[in-house]
């Protein structure tokens, strides 16, 4: 269950990444539009940058591949 929540917490931010500036994007907006609880988003990442490095090592290690 977490591995499908985390999936869906960062298809969330590819999706707002693609229609906004990262520093318009808050996490109260993306767990809203995601459907999840800001606890669940907290339980995963520490703040909106850790996932922004998370997505970031995501995004290189499929360049790399």
């Amino acid at each position: 269950m977490a591995l499908l929540t985390q999936k869906a917490i960062m298809t969330t931010f590819e999706q707002m990444l693609e229609e906004m500036p990262f520093d318009k994007i808050t996490v109260s907006a993306l767990v809203k539009r995601c459907g999840v609880s800001s606890n669940t988003f907290y339980y995963h990442y520490h703040d909106i940058y850790e996932l922004l490095d998370v997505w970031f090592s995501t995004v290189l290690g499929e360049v790399k591949n």
